[in-house]
């Protein structure tokens, strides 16, 4: 299920994101032997962000929003399956509580580069500044 949802995603900007998270779910499920959508309980859920906390390549913990984004991959496949007729149901699908948002703002420099880098593309450009002097963020973030 986890697999053709992936290729389902192919070609749309949410490919690597769900990508990076069925792997993630492809690597536990063969370690913990759930194989049936009906064994994903609250429970089995509760595991998994147990086992998904600490980061595998760098030993820091995964923040609240990494592991809530793997938890809303699985979502959508089971959504998309259940839609596709291939499940009759689902169970449900506990998130995490949000992470407080980075307060971090470009330095000088850094919004030199950035301008900088998208001097050749206008329109780039004139959404950069714009942002740059409203403090807004492109929409979607």
């Amino acid at each position: 299920m986890l697999r053709s949802y992936k290729d389902r995603l192919a070609g749309r900007p949410s490919h690597d994101t769900a990508k990076h998270a069925i792997q993630a779910w492809t690597e536990f499920l063969s370690l913990s032997g759930f194989r049936y959508v009906h064994g994903m309980t609250l429970t089995a859920q509760e595991r998994f962000i147990q086992w998904r906390r600490p980061s595998r390549l760098t030993g820091l913990p995964n923040s609240n929003g990494t592991i809530n984004r793997d938890l809303e991959v699985l979502r959508a496949a089971f959504y998309d399956a259940w839609r596709r007729g291939e499940i009759a149901a689902f169970p449900h699908v506990r998130l995490l509580p949000k992470p407080a948002p980075r307060d971090r703002f470009l330095t000088e420099s850094e919004v030199q580069r950035l301008l900088d880098e998208c001097a050749d593309t206008p329109h780039l450009r004139l959404f950069c500044l714009v942002a740059l002097h409203t403090l807004q963020r492109p929409p979607g973030d």
